[in-house]
């Protein structure tokens, strides 16, 4: 009960409060679920080793738990153990082949690494899962700009904004898209919509 309280306490954007009731969900016995949201929330506020050791205690309690397995993904990349990182999301996978969250980290990942065959189909695999899952679209859109396929890249980061009108990627990547077409105008609004939505953006 605890934590499904400290999960909506997260919706509105109030971290403190949700780490406050993890920790006293903690106090009445452990938890893979608890442990994952700590470690999720340790990472919104850049307290990476905290993240790594609540990660790494979310699989000690349930190794069994795809979920787990993700939330330790979060936590490598964030230390550029990209690696480990894959490993765990690997690991992830083989428990739940269809997990919607495991298969987005792994795209990424797959993504910044270079892999775009792989990451492209990943991408296309949770399309099929789920065909209009954001995250997802998103990912698609920016494969498609690393093909040079513009036009394409520029509709399914559309469809991402109509998924969830809260992101800020699919922003940047139709401003980066419209720029490269030489509407530069229209692509600079973009991206100033995208860093008012995500200030991280803009970095």
């Amino acid at each position: 009960v605890r934590a499904q309280s400290a999960l909506w306490k997260l919706r509105p954007g109030r971290p403190e409060a949700w780490l406050a009731e993890l920790k006293k969900a903690a106090k009445l016995g452990p938890s893979a679920l608890n442990e994952g949201l700590m470690s999720n929330i340790y990472l919104v506020n850049n307290q990476k080793e905290k993240a790594l050791m609540a990660a790494e205690e979310a699989i000690a309690v349930n190794p069994w738990s795809p979920s787990a397995h993700v939330d330790l993904a979060w936590a490598r990349q964030s230390g550029f153990d990209l690696e480990g990182a894959t490993r765990a999301v690997e690991k992830a996978l083989s428990l739940d082949p269809k997990n919607v969250r495991a298969l987005i980290t792994y795209c990424r990942l797959l993504f910044g690494s270079g892999y775009l065959e792989k990451s492209d189909a990943v991408a296309d695999a949770i399309l099929d899962i789920s065909p209009d899952e954001p995250l997802a679209l998103t990912l698609k859109g920016f494969l498609s700009l690393a093909r040079r396929k513009t036009e394409k890249a520029i509709t399914v980061f559309k469809q991402a904004v109509a998924g969830d009108t809260r992101l800020g990627q699919p922003h940047l990547g139709l401003g980066i898209a419209y720029v490269r077409m030489g509407e530069v105008e229209k692509g600079l609004q973009e991206m100033l919509v995208a860093t008012l939505l995500d200030p991280n953006v803009a970095l």
